[in-house]
């Protein structure tokens, strides 16, 4: 290639440098003018408001100035009377005879039993619920008394209670099930209880233990721990579960959502080194009582939206690939925007599938729950009391 065409281009190239200039500098000027009109258009609008804003209001003070006008015109015109005073009517005086000459002819009224409202009607007295036993004095309305005799407390629940129990606002609710017995106002009465004290686990005990296995939570499955105490009787008498007892339970899937990191687990029986098989049927806890076993739970964080962020970022970079492509060939037709398309597609659809997953709880074995027994367990079928040195 010769020096004469070498320069023929670099004259050509900046011929074509000169016309987009030129042509820039004709968008400026096309700018700036349209810009100086929209400035010109304003300030002429401003003007015009403030001229027609000041007329609006110099009409309104004249307008005001000639109701004044003519309200002071009329007040100076008219001619003010003053009112004069009336002269008291002096009423005649009338002698002490002519007084009581009109009361004798006035005849008194004569009120008969049934007009006159301020007689004392006898009521029946009404008996009165006291609390307690013995002679009792109740005060009246109307200052009388009566005495209440003694008679029997000892009367049955029906005669006091014979109504309905009270329905309101306060009934306790069950959720659609029968959970709870009686209602807030239902009153009840204590009984002894037909177990024994010393073959009993009362409802509310607290029995540790320390997981056997691993605990995950993603499917269901069994789960196994250890008693770690002697278990005793209600009164502390007589030990009812030993020492090293397994206890057996059963827990659910898909229990966590997210801000969740406890487990719902049902305990279902125990079996003692004796061969003893105990049905528990009951919720457990923490070490320290607390519903549910608490354990590090994974969020999946990055399968959930990994793969949504990556696809994202590698639309991002072809979108810049394309930019670049277009922006050197001078060519406006763009070939990859159904390949971006389609990344688009599949990062929502990716998104949709791994956003619904689960947090997974994790529990090492070895580590402290417990058991909330529920309801109260008899012993007395398994166990029997003799006394010592017999």
């Amino acid at each position: 290639m010769s020096n004469q065409e070498k320069q023929e281009l670099k004259d050509m190239d900046l011929q074509s440098e000169l016309q987009a200039q030129s042509v820039n500098v004709k968008k400026i000027q096309i700018y700036v003018f349209f810009i100086a009109c929209v400035f010109i258009l304003l300030i002429f609008a401003y003007i015009f408001a403030k001229s027609f804003i000041g007329s609006s209001d110099d009409t309104a003070n004249t307008q005001a100035k000639e109701v004044n006008k003519d309200i002071a015109s009329s007040v100076k015109l008219k001619d003010f009377i003053l009112p004069q005073k009336e002269e008291p009517v002096k009423e005649e005086t009338k002698s002490f005879e002519e007084v009581l000459k009109e009361r004798e002819q006035e005849k008194p009224v004569e009120v008969t039993p049934k007009e006159n409202p301020f007689e004392l009607i006898s009521k029946p007295l009404q008996p009165r619920i006291v609390k307690g036993a013995g002679l009792v004095v109740v005060s009246s309305s109307d200052g009388g008394a009566f005495n209440a005799q003694e008679n029997n407390t000892q009367e049955s629940s029906n005669n006091i209670f014979n109504s309905k129990p009270m329905q309101g606002d306060n009934a306790l609710l069950s959720n659609g099930s029968n959970d709870f017995i009686g209602d807030v106002f239902t009153p009840t009465s204590a009984s002894v209880s037909q177990f024994d004290p010393n073959l009993l686990l009362s409802k509310g005990t607290y029995i540790g233990c320390s997981l056997k296995t691993r605990l995950v939570s993603t499917i269901k499955g069994g789960i196994a721990c250890i008693v770690s105490n002697d278990v005793y009787s209600s009164n502390g008498n007589v030990l009812l579960i030993e020492k090293g007892s397994t206890i057996t339970g059963s827990f659910s899937s898909g229990q966590l959502n997210d801000g969740m990191d406890r487990l719902f687990v049902i305990w279902q029986e125990i079996r003692t080194p004796n061969n003893i098989i105990i049905p528990v049927y009951s919720g457990a806890t923490d070490e320290l009582g607390a519903s549910g076993i608490q354990g590090w739970v994974d969020h999946h964080y990055m399968k959930r939206f990994g793969s949504a962020i990556l696809l994202s970022i590698i639309d991002d970079s072809l979108n810049i690939l394309a930019n670049q492509v277009i922006n050197k060939k001078e060519n406006s037709v763009d070939y990859t925007e159904n390949s971006r398309e389609t990344s688009r597609e599949i990062a929502n659809t990716a998104l949709e599938k791994m956003i619904n997953i689960q947090p997974t709880l994790y529990k090492n074995h070895g580590d402290l729950v417990g058991v909330y027994v529920n309801k109260d367990i008899d012993f007395s079928k398994v166990y029997q009391l003799k006394r010592k040195g017999f």
